[in-house]
């Protein structure tokens, strides 16, 4: 009756929405032109199929007339159901399907003719059409609200001729007809081959329901070129009986025992000690007797060592000064620091480590004697009256013209001082045993008087020497004299006087006093050692708790934890397998993600995560609730299981038809 012309684009956001009044038949129809891109879209040998959700939930499936396949513009009817039930028909889809059965026009249709045209179905979908139907007072309720799948009916009903065409009794009378001599078709024979060469129907059905492949944990086990599967322990999550535990293998039954695994039996533990008071002053020992506590057991110094701690030099005062020890506790006295001269201490190049005796000649000085002589020396010749000088050597010259008495002889020192070639007399200081003025002590020349003190020779003071004769001249540990290093320092350490460091005292102040299990104060024995082993605690050794660290805590097998027996065995039996068939239902509510995917948690008692199930749909006996159950089955992406639920996930569409299904999970 009338026709409204809409357009939808395959790429773009369509939003086109159309009213229809309620109970209408046949009389609507939608014109819709399908582009690509704002363009025609070719709708040559494609199929185009209209689904859509009514306001109460039944479905609608129908066929859309191809008007132009060029302009791609089909028609779609407003059918009486289409119109039935007021409200918004949503999720409306154009699908168009590439791809098309010729339909046989009779029985008498060549087979060949009969063919699918392209191997693989290609399916796009358009949305972005609503239909609002408008409620009418009028409209006859009587008529019930069904879901329409007109296309569905027609292709059934298209399969439905291909089979009545190709019936046994139409296959036979086409075969029959063309049997003959020189038909070239043998009716006995296929591929040239008598109907006893190929398998019986029989055998067929042997052939239907023999295994086609064997999986191990949901992967498939490859099968060799003489189609022999040959599964291993491996292939099947399972553990060869070659493999051992704790060296045992499992060929057979074994019984894992604390033995075995390095651990305590059972029974240990279950010494008791002998009753003992209540005491701070014992302990008790591994094999259960009571031992006094000694230090040592606590790591405190002993009685000897307290009375040398308390005996020992507690500080060093030099000259009313108290010495300060370093960080290490150590005391290092100096020389200096006792006001005393040390033996590298030199006068006259002679060092003070012996007694030293300085002479005048140690000095440069004259001899005593040398001094007499020198005091009586001739300090001055005259001639007539007139001092004669003497040289730059100290030697008087005289000559004959000095005086008209000449000097026959000169003596030195009572011997005579002979004269030269020219009779010159040469007197000097030596001849006549006197020191001459250029002879220095100690850096001073004779010219003048002397004085020498001890700081021209380093000596030490009068006051140093007897500072020196007081000073202490050794040290004494515990009796022992303490030697000096080799520059003449004595080192005194707690340890060489027997006395405890102040880190041993602290370590005493801070030390345990006394050792205590489960509340009673065990012993220690004459060494004060307090000896607690494992037995006093009632606990394993760190070997046994190395062992017990490293020890198999549990076994799984296919990842499920098999639980021990009483004694603490577990039994692996790897030769079963399980089948477990689990039932649940995909429900209508739905929780959408951001990112558009529709998705449920289902609670399932008794799957794992580790499970990969085989899952599918168990459909209703009633063929309409059971189609749309397949159809809603169809929009299940995927299924996941954890323990106790599987999450089920729908990328695209949203069912909303509740969906029974069924796993089967082998273990």
């Amino acid at each position: 009756m009338t026709t409204k012309s809409i357009t939808l684009d395959v790429w773009q956001s369509n939003d086109v929405r159309v009213k229809v009044n309620q109970g209408e038949i046949d009389s609507r129809f939608l014109q819709i032109k399908i582009t690509d891109k704002n363009k025609a879209f070719d709708l040559a040998d494609k199929t185009v199929i209209f689904y859509a959700t009514k306001p109460d939930g039944n479905l609608i499936f129908n066929y859309c007339e191809i008007i132009d396949t060029q302009k791609g513009v089909v028609n779609l009817a407003m059918t009486s159901q289409m119109s039935i039930v007021p409200g918004i028909i949503r999720d409306c889809e154009i699908n168009i399907i590439d791809s098309e059965v010729t339909k046989p026009k009779s029985a008498d249709q060549p087979i060949e003719k009969l063919e699918k045209e392209k191997s693989s179905i290609e399916k796009l979908k358009v949305k972005g059409l609503s239909i609002e139907i408008v409620r009418c007072t009028d409209f006859d309720a009587a008529v019930e609200s069904t879901s329409e799948f007109t296309a569905l009916d027609e292709a059934l009903a298209d399969v439905q001729a291909v089979m009545d065409a190709y019936s046994e009794e139409n296959i036979m009378k086409k075969i029959m007809s063309m049997d003959g001599e020189g038909s070239g078709l043998d009716a006995d024979v296929l591929d040239g081959k008598h109907g006893k060469d190929y398998a019986t129907a029989e055998q067929g059905k042997k052939a239907d329901t023999a295994l086609q492949g064997i999986t191990g944990n949901g992967v498939e086990i490859p099968i060799s070129a003489d189609k022999i599967v040959d599964i291993t322990p491996q292939d099947i999550g399972a553990v060869p009986t070659t493999r051992r535990i704790n060296n045992k293998p499992l060929s057979s039954d074994i019984t894992i025992t604390p033995e075995i695994i390095g651990a305590a039996p059972v029974n240990h533990g279950n010494h008791i000690p002998a009753p003992q008071p209540a005491s701070a002053n014992v302990f008790l020992r591994n094999d259960n007797s009571w031992r006094p506590i000694t230090p040592q057991d606590i790591g405190a110094a002993t009685d000897e060592q307290g009375q040398k701690a308390d005996n020992a030099i507690q500080g060093l005062r030099v000259n009313g000064v108290n010495l300060p020890p370093n960080t290490n506790q150590i005391l290092d006295v100096e020389t200096a620091d006792l006001g005393a001269v040390p033996v590298t201490r030199k006068i006259n190049n002679q060092t003070l480590d012996k007694d030293i005796n300085i002479t005048v000649t140690d000095l440069g000085a004259a001899t005593k004697k040398q001094g007499e002589k020198a005091d009586s020396a001739l300090q001055g010749i005259k001639v007539n009256g007139e001092t004669v000088p003497a040289s730059s050597d100290g030697v008087v010259e005289i000559t004959i013209s000095d005086t008209s008495n000449a000097v026959l002889g000169i003596k030195g020192n009572g011997s005579m001082i002979p004269k030269d070639k020219n009779n010159v007399v040469n007197i000097t200081p030596h001849i006549i045993g006197a020191v001459p003025v250029t002879r220095t002590i100690n850096g001073y020349s004779l010219a003048d008087d002397v004085t020498i003190s001890m700081s021209d020779f380093g000596g030490a003071t009068a006051e140093q020497g007897a500072k020196a004769d007081s000073a202490i001249q050794g040290i004494r540990g515990n009796g022992s004299i303490i030697s000096p290093d080799g520059n003449k320092i004595v080192s005194v350490t707690p340890a060489a006087i027997g006395a405890a460091t102040s880190e041993q005292g602290s370590k005493a102040d801070s030390a345990i006093q006394g050792v205590k299990v489960d509340g009673i104060l065990l012993s220690p024995d004459n060494q004060n050692v307090v000896n607690v082993d494992t037995s006093v605690i009632d606990c394993a050794t760190s070997e046994q708790g190395s062992k017990a660290d490293s020890a198999i805590q549990g076994v799984k097998l296919n990842g499920t934890t098999i639980t021990p027996d009483s004694q603490k065995v577990v039994n692996v039996q790897i030769n079963e397998t399980t089948v477990n068939t689990y039932t649940a239902t995909i429900g209508t509510e739905w929780t959408t993600a951001e990112t558009g995917e529709y998705s449920q948690t289902i609670e399932v008692s008794g799957i794992l995560t580790t499970d990969n199930p085989i899952v599918d749909v168990v459909l209703d006996s009633e063929k309409e609730l059971a189609l749309s159950q397949l159809e809603a089955w169809g929009c299940v992406s995927k299924i996941e299981t954890t323990n106790g639920c599987i999450a089920v996930t729908c990328f695209e569409d949203m069912p909303d038809v509740a969906i029974p299904i069924q796993l089967k999970v082998v273990r």
